[in-house]
């Protein structure tokens, strides 16, 4: 079970939404969908730095930075009045990716895969005591610990799980197994398997929570000091997640790769001033496009069969690995097609893990 009681309780009282989906399976299409409201095939971010070539220079870099001739929700608020901050703990966000845009101050000196969220909290602090009780303001927060390398465990978790593991439960093995042997850390930051221990999927699981409960423990702090800041009553605040992490469900552990479940449905808890629901968990399919809802031109649609009803959701993926895909849900059904290969998939929609 994981512990993340300061989300849990968060969008107890708020509302929390089970069905939103990310526009992409990583980070970098994902948030500048969150940022602009458009989908990757309009904004044109899907590869890594590199994959590509579009300048003369052959550096590739033009091909996954965020165009100035975008308008973000930064540049909205600013030209409002806002004062506008972010501090982001991941990498893709570094300024070099042209992020920044629209912020007044943006910290990417944290930008680290093993920054701790305490860190990102502490700094977002310390930027909230500057802000005045009428100041209207838009921070940013990007936090890391559900990100590989995740969470470190301790001799009690290791006893747990092998206590908990059934048997003949399925076991890593080759380059998975290689693998899990990385990832898997003791707290005294040494790997696993040099201590005589067998890598596990189950153990890889409880990495992964231990990770969301660092991230938890790094929310809970900003929560609590932000409930006596006198701005507090009249700021909206979103929590939510960029992808999931495939987490070894489907033969493979990061993300970046496929658009089922686990790497694109993602926790998203919202408190809105002003703004109430009859019920506080809403089932209605949710993206990440929080300033306007659009859907993309006829042109940039899918064809599929006519069975399936003008409600389903266009979901674009990441054209990694020299593949691209595309998926439409509905709330028991899903639909994944191949870019690359020209073949389609049809599964029944499942409730997988999320990352918060």
């Amino acid at each position: 079970m994981r512990a993340a009681w300061h989300f849990d309780a968060f969008a107890r009282e708020n509302l929390l939404f089970d069905a939103a989906y990310s526009a992409s399976n990583w980070t970098n299409p994902a948030i500048v969908t969150l940022f602009t409201s458009l989908y990757p095939s309009q904004h044109g971010i899907h590869s890594l730095p590199g994959a590509k070539s579009t300048d003369e220079s052959g550096s590739g870099v033009r091909t996954s930075v965020l165009s100035a001739e975008f308008t973000t929700m930064a540049e909205v608020l600013k030209d409002n009045g806002f004062r506008t901050a972010a501090f982001v703990g991941n990498p893709w966000l570094k300024r070099e990716f042209d992020f920044a845009q629209g912020f007044d101050h943006y910290n990417d000196a944290l930008a680290r895969w093993d920054v701790p969220g305490d860190v990102v909290s502490k700094r977002a602090i310390e930027w909230l005591e500057a802000v005045g009780p009428s100041e209207r303001f838009f921070l940013y927060l990007h936090y890391m610990d559900t990100h590989r390398p995740y969470g470190r465990l301790n001799r009690f978790d290791v006893e747990i799980v092998n206590e908990q593991a059934r048997a003949g439960q399925r076991q890593p093995t080759g380059a998975v197994r290689d693998e899990l042997a990385e990832l898997i850390l003791l707290s005294d930051g040494t790997r696993a398997v040099d201590a005589g221990i067998a890598p596990s999927f189950e153990l890889f699981r409880k990495s992964y929570d231990r990770g969301i409960e660092k991230f938890d423990r790094a929310l809970g702090r900003l929560l609590k000091f932000f409930e006596t800041h006198e701005a507090h009553g009249r700021t909206a605040i979103v929590i939510v997640s960029d992808h999931g992490e495939a987490l070894f469900t489907r033969g493979w552990g990061n993300h970046g790769r496929g658009l089922y479940e686990g790497e694109i449905a993602i926790s998203l808890a919202a408190r809105l001033p002003g703004v109430t629901s009859r019920a506080a968990r809403v089932t209605s399919p949710v993206g990440l496009d929080l300033r306007r809802a659009e859907l993309p031109r006829r042109s940039e649609r899918m064809k599929w069969p006519s069975c399936w009803t003008p409600e389903m959701l266009l979901r674009s993926g990441m054209p990694q690995r020299r593949s691209s895909g595309k998926a439409m849900s509905t709330p028991g059904r899903k639909g994944i097609r191949n870019e690359t290969r020209l073949s389609s998939q049809w599964t029944r929609r499942k409730t997988d893990h999320r990352q918060p």
